[in-house]
């Protein structure tokens, strides 16, 4: 299987996994709390992917030390 195929086929399936995923955890929140609220659902999501992609060039601009950049990957995304 040639790389370009072999990326482009894994990027597929994790973007459908992901969008699936969404859709249905947005569903579901709408189906309990009212579809007037999955816009605060959304927010709330999008502004945690913007933070969990902020890490990682902030550990390595910040952080030399491997270790201590597992650290902080483990404790952001135990906090994120």
């Amino acid at each position: 299987m040639p790389l370009a195929f072999k990326t482009v086929f894994i990027f597929t399936s994790y973007t459908v996994m992901y969008l699936l995923t969404e859709i249905s955890l947005y569903d579901r929140f709408a189906s309990v709390f009212g579809g007037g609220t999955v816009s605060v659902l959304y927010s709330g999501a999008m502004f945690m992917t913007g933070c969990g992609y902020l890490t990682f060039p902030c550990l390595s601009r910040f952080i030399a030390d491997e270790r201590k950049k597992q650290r902080a990957v483990y404790l952001a995304g135990q906090y994120f």
